[in-house]
């Protein structure tokens, strides 16, 4: 066991080229050349060399890791190894004893095959079958002789590959299990995996540190009796009634109809969905339900019999008649069963089974039976899958149309690897009025897209919040749309976006801090032009303006534009904003003494509610002497010009 785990860790970080773990590094190059061999690998005076046959490229790894991470195993095979890739890094960490094990005999051959050279993957995989083979359920000592000479040939192999600073005596080791599983019988019964579990679960009991052998013999006490006690408890949970690990118990949505005819097994998992049957499929399921129902096998004699009696005096043979049952039978039982004289006798579920199946059925992605859950494709590979098909689907339409033929002779010329019935539905919907219609404007819009983005697949909302947790402050969106629209090398697109970042950064320098978070008018918005209602630019999908820039309206810094009767407390205005303020008042109060003196020193009622209550007795008991409108034109521009 930790024989497998010390090679597959000398593999698999060798072949990453992981600083400090790596087996093929300037120390063991340098050891290259002291030896006297391998002049290729040799490093040059600046302790540079070249890269190994089995070094992988950053395009490689990026295949490899991803290879790992997407790879769906059976129901409890192995933990979820996909939380130790780490894509951004291209580094594999946090691996178990047992991850190591699965990795080296399942996953390796399969994540090398299209990345490595085959010298390197063959040995890579004779490696991996020997530790496959050497684990087994089952030893044959015949086996066994076979394949001791074949690991030694495999270190050979793998000596011409790797430099020797990768043979630890780890790897020496593996040539002695041979003859280890031959005295001590199937490795299953002598590893250490199950040890090292209960260990991990024993030290789960440790509190204090100090003294973590009573913290594990107390745990343990306490454990045990509460074990006895549980057997005398009823109506609460406990170790001997709860649910497995693998809920796989039925649920109570089942149909009651054919409960007696199929006791449910099992159980489904998460949400569902529902499609209607095509009549092939619908009579597929019914042929298949009913002959292999138990309770239906009668019926199944009486109809043989049934044939062999209409057949004339000729003997068909076991074939004949199984033919005619998978095809007329299930046509036959419900009339059989409409017999008057068999209606009463039969039991009403076998009823409600000759109507045949519903329509509509649904479809779920997990289902636990048997204490294992067995899940379908993801709906990544089935994105993908969706994808290519239209991908080839375009193809397939420019490489067969032409405007020349008419619709039947394109019908007519019909590629050999498609059936004619689908390619004529293929032709008849691509011909459609309301297709053509469609592709025009999908087409119109494309050309509209002049600035393509170089986020690829992965979301811009995925790309901001990776961006944020790297730099550990928020990414605005002016600073994700430069991102996503510059190529690896630092430059744009193209011209057209150059351009619009050239004027973004022209706007971002003008603007106040307080426009450099998410604000329709930040230099985004000011380039661009007001945002559409269903998205926001830079923030990617779900996004929409009601919502990003609810908390994020236009605010003017230190500002506390308050009631009249805080003037004398705005403290935390600015040093223009205040004189600018003062000016307004006292050309208002001004204003108010000169309505006052024509009008014989009364506001008029018009008037009266457009001045605050403040200004009209501070105008009123003004003894100063009343301007004229001239006078306060002359002291508005002066002001104007103090400000300047």
């Amino acid at each position: 066991m930790h024989i497998e785990k010390n090679v597959c860790d000398n593999v698999l970080y060798t072949l990453l080229n992981e600083t400090g773990r790596s087996k093929d590094n300037l120390k063991a190059r340098k050891d290259l050349k002291e030896m006297g061999i391998r002049k290729d690998l040799w490093p040059d005076e600046n302790g540079r060399y070249h890269p190994s046959l089995f070094t992988m490229s950053n395009s490689m790894k990026d295949v490899f890791l991803r290879t790992i991470k997407n790879i769906r195993v059976l129901d409890g095979l192995s933990s979820n190894i996909s939380r130790c890739v780490d894509l951004k890094q291209r580094k594999l960490s946090g691996l178990k004893s047992h991850d190591c094990h699965v990795l080296m005999q399942q996953l390796l051959p399969i994540a090398i095959r299209n990345v490595l050279p085959d010298k390197v993957t063959a040995v890579l995989i004779e490696l991996s079958s020997f530790f496959q083979q050497l684990c087994s359920k089952s030893l044959s000592l015949i086996e066994l002789e076979k394949l001791q000479p074949r690991i030694i040939l495999t270190l050979c192999h793998l000596e011409m590959l790797f430099p020797p600073s990768f043979f630890t005596i780890m790897v020496h080791l593996t040539c002695h299990l041979v003859d280890e599983a031959k005295l001590g019988g199937p490795v299953h019964y002598r590893w250490m995996y199950p040890i090292e579990r209960y260990l991990g679960h024993l030290k789960s009991y440790v509190r204090n540190k100090a003294k973590s052998e009573g913290s594990i013999a107390e745990g343990y006490v306490a454990e045990e009796a509460l074990t006895f006690c549980s057997r005398y408890l009823e109506g609460i949970e406990t170790r001997f009634n709860r649910p497995p690990r693998v809920d796989d118990r039925p649920d109570g949505n089942y149909n009651k109809h054919v409960d007696s005819l199929f006791p449910q097994m099992g159980n489904s998992k998460g949400a569902f969905t529902v499609f209607e049957l095509l009549p092939m499929e619908k009579k597929q399921a019914h042929r298949y339900v009913v002959l292999n129902c138990l309770y239906v096998k009668p019926f199944i004699d009486d109809f043989k019999d049934f044939i062999r009696r209409r057949s004339k005096g000729r003997r068909p043979s076991n074939v004949e008649i199984e033919k005619r049952v998978n095809k007329d039978f299930f046509t036959w039982f419900p009339t059989q069963l409409m017999n008057p004289d068999v209606m009463n006798i039969v039991h009403e579920d076998l009823r409600y089974l000759a109507r045949g199946p519903s329509r509509y059925a649904k479809r779920f992605s997990t289902v636990s039976i048997n204490g294992f859950s067995f899940r379908t494709t993801n709906r990544f590979l089935l994105q993908s899958l969706g994808k290519k098909w239209r991908e080839h689907r375009i193809k397939l339409w420019n490489d067969f149309d032409d405007p020349r033929l008419s619709k039947n002779e394109i019908i007519n010329n019909a590629p050999e690897d498609i059936a004619p019935d689908q390619w004529a539905l293929f032709v008849e919907y691509r011909l459609k009025p309301e297709t053509q219609k469609l592709c025009k404007r999908n087409q119109e819009i494309r050309q509209k897209q002049i600035i393509p983005h170089t986020s690829g697949a992965k979301s811009i909302a995925r790309r901001r919040a990776e961006l944020t947790e790297e730099t550990g402050k928020e990414v605005n969106r002016v600073q994700m749309w430069d991102i996503t629209h510059k190529k690896i090398n630092g430059s744009y697109v193209n011209e057209k976006a150059k351009e619009i970042a050239e004027k973004i950064e022209a706007h971002s320098s003008q603007q106040p801090m307080e426009l450099t978070v998410n604000s329709p008018l930040d230099a985004l918005g000011v380039v661009f032009g007001k945002e559409h209602p269903g998205r926001v630019r830079g923030l990617g999908m779900g996004a929409v303006p009601t919502i990003a820039f609810k908390n994020n309206t236009t605010r003017i810094s230190q500002m506390n534009l308050g009631s009249s009767n805080d003037v004398g407390t705005s403290s935390t205005c600015g040093p223009n904003v205040q004189e600018e303020l003062d000016s307004v008042k006292a050309q208002l109060q001004a204003l108010v003494s000169y309505i006052a003196s024509k009008e014989g020193g009364k506001i008029p009622i018009q008037l009266a509610g457009m001045f605050p209550t403040q200004q009209v007795s501070q105008g009123l008991d003004q003894e100063s002497e009343i301007p004229s409108p001239k006078e306060l034109g002359s002291r508005s521009s002066r002001a104007s010009n103090k400000e300047a």
